[in-house]
């Protein structure tokens, strides 16, 4: 099928974001957009996506980001990365337009990667050695650390989170429906229980003492008494049993 150019807009209707882009291709190649944030959004929930397309290009490459940047002209400043998934709109120069002999090595490289479908597969199945996964692990846990410290999610983002899991596992697209852990990874589950551990048991033990049991109709509830927990639980219409 031969290849021509259009300007699209993708909704976004669990946060109410739209994303506007351009794509010369076909409108049935698979192509999403070139937003990373949106690119997962759509990777985690495709059903709360849907794109329309807002015009066709067959002219030229550049006579379509011409037209793509009539759309995100339209943008409010205020509203990008908020309202929209784009984080700019004004108009730059684009790989699609750059004449193949002028790209750079690494253009051509990246390029011939994503055109490339077995691109990544090099390492999958590959054994990384525990030290290896440690390093991983230590870095991608100070890295998201880091980021939100500096961008702490809102209460709306928590409780959108917190409803999207939930639903995700009612449709068992998440979790170990129909899995179960490899003997090895059980007996690791075993080995790496807190319970296991005589120092944890014991401060469990102590953490225990004096703590009684408060009941309100069918809902019981543990707290020890003339604590903070305690006292607002009583304010509630709860009373020990």
């Amino acid at each position: 099928m031969e290849k021509y150019g259009f300007v699209y807009i993708w909704f976004d209707s669990w946060r109410k974001m739209y994303y506007i882009g351009s794509h010369w291709g076909t409108e049935t190649d698979g192509y999403v957009c070139s937003s990373d944030r949106m690119r997962k959004a759509y990777k985690r929930r495709p059903q709360d996506f849907k794109r329309k397309i807002l015009s066709r290009v067959t002219s030229s490459k550049q006579d379509l980001l011409d037209e793509e940047y009539r759309y995100l002209s339209m943008m409010d400043q205020s509203e990008l990365g908020k309202k929209y998934y784009n984080l700019t709109n004004h108009k730059n120069g684009h790989w699609m337009t750059i004449d193949e002999k002028t790209k750079s090595i690494g253009e051509k490289i990246s390029r011939a990667h994503k055109n490339n479908p077995d691109f990544g597969k090099w390492n999958k199945g590959l054994e990384r050695s525990e030290e290896t996964r440690n390093k991983i692990s230590e870095s991608t846990s100070m890295a998201m650390k880091l980021h939100y410290e500096k961008n702490p999610r809102t209460e709306e983002t928590r409780n959108k989170i917190s409803k999207n899991s939930s639903r995700l596992q009612r449709e068992k697209k998440i979790g170990m429906h129909g899995k179960k852990h490899k003997p090895e990874t059980l007996d690791k589950m075993k080995a790496n229980n807190a319970m296991n551990n005589p120092e944890y048991v014991a401060k469990v033990k102590e953490s225990k003492q004096g703590i009684r049991w408060l009941v309100n109709g069918e809902v019981r509830k543990m707290a020890v008494p003339e604590t903070d927990k305690y006292n607002i639980l009583i304010n509630q219409g709860f009373r020990l049993i």
